[in-house]
């Protein structure tokens, strides 16, 4: 049910102009939770962003992306659920959930984002791939 707070923002959130930097201000839990929420839906907008790319690229295989998609979310739910079992309750639980969301689909967008190059996983990176490189 926490993914579905996630899912939810994602949903009804257009674009967002989210502050890359934003922990470097936060000045108290609720302004980390706050923050690590919004990293997580931008993370989770940039892989959307980009399998409407591949899609594109590739229609042929645009219904195995979405089931590779679905799959992968189930997983990233369950991981991060698993892995925040012992912040449940408490007031840091948000940001561990969040960053466990995060960090995970900016590993999904690296396993995928060569798929936009010649050669796709076989090839060298390329400018394409590189509008998808995790912030710093």
């Amino acid at each position: 049910m926490k993914w579905l707070m996630i899912l939810l923002t994602t949903l009804v959130t257009p674009a967002l102009a989210v502050d890359l930097n934003c922990m470097d201000n936060a000045t108290n839990q609720t302004d980390m939770n706050i923050c690590s929420r919004d990293l997580a839906t931008y993370a989770d907008q940039k892989l959307q962003q980009l399998v409407k790319e591949i899609n594109q690229k590739t229609p042929e295989h645009q219904a195995k992306m979405t089931k590779l998609i679905a799959a992968w979310q189930v997983y990233r739910d369950l991981e991060c659920d698993y892995e925040t079992l012992d912040f449940t309750g408490g007031s840091v639980y948000p940001l561990q959930y969040n960053s466990c969301y995060s960090g995970l689909t900016w590993q999904q967008i690296a396993n995928l984002k060569n798929q936009l190059c010649e050669g796709g996983d076989m090839g060298p990176d390329c400018a394409a791939s590189h509008r998808y490189d995790a912030p710093k």
